[in-house]
Formats: C-alpha cells, sequence, structure tokens
C-alpha cells in the first residue's frame, strides 16, 4: 500500500531541516573549504617590498708576481735616477780609463745620456709632473762608484762597460713598461727617443767591449 505524503507533512519536514542547518556547529568540528578565508592579493608579500640587504664587496686579492702599471711620475723618476748614474760611471771612465775606445764611447754616453736628462726635467715641468724625490746614493752604487775608481787598465774597463751594459738593460725593461702604462703623449715620445738611445748604446758596449777584448 503506497505512503502518500501531504503538503503540510512536507512542508514540516523541511522546516526540520532547515533548523538542522542553522544550528551552531560544536567546538572541534572541521571547517569545509567554504570557511576557509581567502587572502586577497593585497595580502601577498611582493620580494620588491622586502628590504634589500647589498651583498658585502670582496676586495679583489693582488694578483702574485703581478706589478701594477707605471705611472709617468714613477717612470720619469726611475729613469731620471739611472741616468744620473751612468753620467757619473761615464765621467769616471773618461779620466781612469787609458783606452781610446773606451775614453771616447764614455765621452759620447755622458754626452747623449745629460741631454736625455734636460729633455726630460724640462718634460716633466711643462706637464707638470712631480718627479719622485730622488733618495741618497744607495749603498750599491756607491759602492760600484768607489771599486772603479780603484781599478786601473783592462780590469777598469771590462768593469766599466759591464755596469753600464747592465744598467743600459735594467732601464730599457722600464722604459718599455713606461710606455705601454702612460697616457701622455708626449712622455710616451720621450720614453720612445730614451730607449733608441739607450739600444744604440747597448750596441757600442758590444762593440767596444769585442775591440778591446774585454
Amino acid at each position: 500500500m503506497r505512503r502518500v505524503v501531504t503538503v503540510p507533512a512536507l512542508l514540516a519536514l523541511i522546516g526540520l531541516v532547515v533548523s538542522a542547518c542553522e544550528m551552531p556547529r560544536p567546538s572541534g568540528t572541521n571547517r569545509g573549504t567554504d570557511d576557509v578565508p581567502v587572502r586577497g592579493t593585497d595580502d601577498v608579500p611582493v620580494p620588491g617590498d622586502q628590504p634589500v640587504i647589498p651583498p658585502t664587496a670582496t676586495p679583489t686579492p693582488a694578483v702574485p708576481g703581478v706589478k701594477a702599471p707605471l705611472t709617468s711620475a714613477e717612470t720619469l723618476s726611475k729613469a731620471q735616477a739611472v741616468l744620473t748614474q751612468e753620467i757619473a760611471l761615464g765621467k769616471i771612465a773618461q779620466t781612469k780609463s787609458q783606452n781610446a775606445d773606451v775614453t771616447a764611447f764614455a765621452k759620447k754616453l755622458v754626452a747623449d745620456l745629460s741631454d736625455q736628462q734636460t729633455r726630460l726635467e724640462a718634460l716633466a715641468k711643462d706637464q707638470n709632473i712631480e718627479l719622485l724625490s730622488p733618495a741618497a746614493m744607495g749603498a750599491d752604487e756607491k759602492a760600484t762608484e768607489d771599486r772603479l775608481k780603484g781599478m786601473t787598465g783592462m780590469a777598469f774597463d771590462k768593469a766599466f762597460l759591464q755596469e753600464i751594459g747592465q744598467a743600459n738593460a735594467d732601464t730599457i725593461t722600464t722604459v718599455r713598461a713606461g710606455i705601454s702604462a702612460v697616457t701622455e703623449p708626449t712622455v710616451r715620445q720621450y720614453l720612445t727617443d730614451l730607449q733608441t738611445v739607450l739600444s744604440r748604446q747597448e750596441d757600442a758596449v758590444r762593440q767596444v767591449t769585442t775591440r778591446i777584448g774585454a
């Protein structure tokens, strides 16, 4: 036998269901997904809003064995010091040597390097380059002069030519480094001219050494 549900009974049943849904949820009951609050885009932290901590700068370590480029003042000061030394040795040779080839070489050396020294000082003044204050003659330079002054004959000639040859080689190395490092055109031109003079001296040292059999 079929049960017929009347309209009043159906309405009463719906009312009971609605009342049950509106009752407060007991504590501890799991919340549904509809109860989860949704955060807006304004609540999301933006990386750019955070304080930016700059990285700590790490100094570049010096490379062992690599020297910093020479400045114009350093290059010209080194050249001036060597020119002064070679001129002094050349003057000693003019009075000490008894060989015509050696004295002729020493005379030309003094004349050429004195001219280069005058040009160097004028260039430094014109370019407002402050040359480094020359230190007092070092023990090695003083010892070299004293040793040569105490020699005579072939021993003197040989020692003199060796000293000039070594000084020239060292100065050419410094001058070449300066030519590569400095930016002032007039300074580079002077160093180029000085290198030419020193190279001629190297050739002359070899020629005189061969002629006198030193």
